[in-house]
């Protein structure tokens, strides 16, 4: 459904909340163990979302990737929409540039309900839900 990219970069960003508990630094080689990724892989999408505020990162020896409370703030929907854009959630499902309400696609109305639950899902899940949910505990992240 999401770009390799945006699941790995929610994947990461999850992988750090919980690993990152009052703001200690968790390494590159970590995150890329943790989701069975490969390190230059999970390099580049930390940095991008870096680059995008959605993650903390400090350099040198002790440093490595951390959240915030404003990071935390962050829902799947936040990062969605930075790293996939809105194609998925807010554009017509075959790629008609009229389709809607009023003229609609062939599969619209079959589709509007579930990508309206999906983005209901996805506003309600904030970063912060994966850190304060302990049921969440015996959840994983690698494949």
């Amino acid at each position: 459904m999401f770009s390799k990219t945006c699941e790995y970069a929610i994947r990461a960003l999850i992988y750090v909340t919980r690993n990152s508990p009052n703001g200690e630094k968790v390494k590159i080689k970590d995150v890329a163990e943790g989701l069975n990724s490969p390190q230059s892989f999970t390099a580049k999408i930390l940095q991008d979302l870096r680059k995008l505020n959605f993650v903390q990162s400090v350099k040198g020896l002790n440093g490595g990737f951390y959240m915030t409370e404003k990071e935390l703030n962050y829902t799947l929907d936040d990062i969605v929409r930075a790293v996939d854009g809105d194609r998925l959630l807010d554009q017509c499902t075959l790629g008609l540039p009229e389709c809607g309400g009023d003229y609609p696609c062939p599969i619209h109305h079959e589709m509007k309900p579930i990508k309206d639950r999906l983005k209901k899902t996805l506003k309600e899940y904030k970063l912060s839900r994966f850190l304060e949910d302990k049921s969440l505990d015996t959840t994983f992240l690698r494949q």
